[in-house]
């Protein structure tokens, strides 16, 4: 802006700011509101939001919550969308107890949580392979829908596929089969798009515990919601009939082999067949169907 910068308005720095954040530019974004405190014009929440934002893209906790000290003391009030990129920055540095902090910390400053919110300390769970702590928040979450479902802030806290597949995983992934049923449950009873990946990682952990009447029930449930079967890997019809055979029960690995060949061959060939866990969402869940083999 050079000469323009004292003629600019907040507009115009903030859109500047945003852009840097946009390039996760964190020092230029940093100087551009010191130079809007310069020029005299005071950063609004759109300002403050945007370099927290470019913090929360860089990982870079520490700035994230320089900023919102900063924020606040400007007498500027944070929105969700504020602690969302707070979270976010926190949960990005790998630091799960400080992303934690600051979603209990907007209940302290009277600002909801939304479906972010949650879904970020969520996400930043599992991926540290920490399901059970996953699911405390989960059901937090769950919760606070429940009992806000007469305002529209409850209908934003509804567990999201987001959410629900990746506590379906993550207790897959540790071998907490029943865990990981249960959740892929409560999505298809709640209309949750359940992903492949989801049942496949149910199917795997089941075979693993040598729990193949389950897995062999979840395979076929996965094939009834309408997702395209995998052809191989532990959540496949192979892997359970494989543990058939190697448990000595040759018929039940072929019928297995049987009524996937069959399956396969009433579902759609429009698109390839997946390996096991490279699968996307494609269809919503219908809970009225029973999870065997027809």
């Amino acid at each position: 802006m050079h000469d323009a910068e004292s003629g600019a308005d907040v507009a115009s720095f903030s859109a500047v700011v945003h852009a840097c954040a946009k390039a996760n530019d964190v020092p230029r974004a940093e100087s551009w509101v010191e130079k809007m405190h310069a020029a005299g014009v005071e950063a609004n929440i759109v300002t403050y939001n945007s370099v927290i934002n470019a913090c929360a893209r860089t990982a870079n906790a520490d700035r994230a919550e320089y900023w919102l000290e900063r924020m606040e003391s400007s007498g500027v009030v944070p929105a969700a969308l504020t602690f969302n990129s707070l979270i976010n920055a926190c949960a990005k540095a790998g630091d799960l107890g400080r992303a934690e902090k600051w979603l209990i910390g907007m209940h302290k400053r009277s600002v909801a949580p939304d479906v972010v919110s949650y879904s970020t300390v969520i996400h930043a769970c599992t991926q540290a392979n920490q399901p059970d702590r996953a699911e405390r928040w989960l059901e937090e979450m769950r919760g606070s829908a429940t009992g806000s479902k007469s305002d529209q802030g409850g209908q934003g806290r509804q567990p999201n596929s987001f959410c629900l597949n990746s506590i379906v995983q993550s207790y897959a992934r540790v071998d907490n089969p029943s865990k990981a049923a249960k959740w892929l449950t409560v999505a298809l009873d709640d209309h949750v798009e359940a992903n492949p990946s989801s049942f496949c990682g149910v199917v795997g952990a089941n075979v693993r515990k040598g729990h193949l009447e389950e897995a062999e029930k979840w395979l076929a449930r996965m094939l009834q919601e309408g997702h395209q079967a995998p052809r191989t890997g532990d959540g496949s019809h192979n892997a359970v009939a494989n543990a058939y055979v190697a448990r000595g029960d040759k018929v039940r690995a072929a019928t297995v082999r049987q009524a996937f060949a069959a399956a396969k061959s009433s579902q759609t060939t429009s698109r390839p067949y997946p390996e096991t866990n490279n699968s996307r969402p494609t269809t919503n869940a219908d809970n009225s169907r029973s999870g065997k083999w027809r």
